[in-house]
């Protein structure tokens, strides 16, 4: 997670804000609109489940699942 927030911080200032946090939201616990390194941590599988939990039933099921066989 800790590259991926590199990626995602274009400015390089150690926080997601603005168009960097779109779509991570989720873990903005403080609730300020931008995540420090730890929000995107404990905020980031949450975050990413939601993406990918398409029909947002808190399963991981069918084509949803593809890929994550291996942690059945």
């Amino acid at each position: 997670a800790t590259s991926l927030f590199k990626q995602l911080d274009s400015n390089g200032d150690g926080i997601l804000s603005g168009t960097e946090a779109k779509g991570y939201l989720e873990g903005d616990s403080n609730g300020d609109g931008r995540l420090t390194k730890d929000e995107f941590s404990d905020g980031f599988d949450i975050a990413q489940f939601k993406k990918l939990d398409f029909n947002q039933d808190g399963w991981l099921s069918g084509k949803e699942a593809k890929g994550f066989e291996a942690y059945d």
